[in-house]
């Protein structure tokens, strides 16, 4: 397993709702990427199909190329790096992606969810194909690696990814209220067992589902360093210092 980086760095996990208009959904986004990088951020994470909301029933309708374009404006404009869920059109169907997109407005890397959500009201396999494995993104501020919503109950997905290198694991959720609980256990315990941070952006409010909230930043020890709340939207910040992997790794050699 490689050394981690030293690179010290803030990160802001975005909470808000989603509506049923893409145009809506991505200004706000982005309005709060550009918040997040006046009070310091240098990555920023948006929740899972944060541009269309999980208002699955007509997404195919509301897939297009300009949210990502507009992400990469921003990302450059701004000099952060973002982390944001949007679904993405091929010839062959429409997955639940997530992508990394850097301060020069490059992306060097996306993550197609692997496991979708078989739940009601709507089963994610009747509306998107499923991904298959997943890589190490390298940045300039690490190695980050992505999960999105119901993979976070896969723990062999987290490790893989841990054993390939990543320091940080980005979970964008939209994540349903029953089950908040789950949410927030499970985020730390992908963080405590791959000794690694966890960073699980969800949303608020109701879109075909209540969503959960308690978007948070957990450290290698499974501490929560931001934990937003169930109902408001917000922004979280949290530092990160990625020394705190190698030094947990060095303490408790579960490796």
């Amino acid at each position: 397993m490689a050394d981690v980086g030293q690179v010290n760095f803030k990160v802001a996990v975005i909470q808000m709702h989603c509506v049923a208009e893409v145009a809506k959904n991505v200004e706000k986004g982005l309005k709060r990427v550009q918040q997040a990088a006046e009070n310091g951020a240098h990555v920023a994470c948006l929740p899972e199909l944060f541009s269309t909301g999980y208002y699955l029933r007509d997404l195919k309708s509301k897939v297009s190329d300009e949210p990502l374009n507009a992400l990469q404006e921003t990302a450059k404009a701004l000099d952060v790096v973002i982390v944001a869920g949007l679904p993405e059109k091929t010839p062959e169907g429409i997955y639940n992606s997530a992508y990394v997109v850097d301060e020069n407005g490059r992306v060097p890397g996306k993550y197609r969810k692997n496991q979708l959500f078989p739940g009601k009201p709507v089963d994610e396999n009747d509306v998107f194909l499923k991904g298959d494995g997943a890589d190490v993104i390298r940045t300039k501020y690490g190695r980050f690696g992505l999960q999105i919503c119901f993979d976070l109950r896969y723990p062999n997905q987290a490790r893989d990814l841990a054993e390939k290198g990543a320091e940080i694991l980005f979970y964008p959720t939209a994540w349903g209220k029953p089950r908040a609980e789950h949410w927030r256990a499970l985020l730390r315990a992908r963080a405590i067992e791959n000794q690694c941070f966890a960073v699980g952006c969800d949303r608020v409010g109701t879109d075909d589902m209540a969503m959960a909230g308690f978007s948070a930043v957990i450290d290698p020890w499974g501490t929560a360093l931001v934990e937003l709340d169930g109902k408001s939207e917000g922004i979280g910040y949290a530092d990160i210092e990625l020394k705190k992997v190698r030094e947990t790794r060095d303490a408790l050699p579960l490796w």
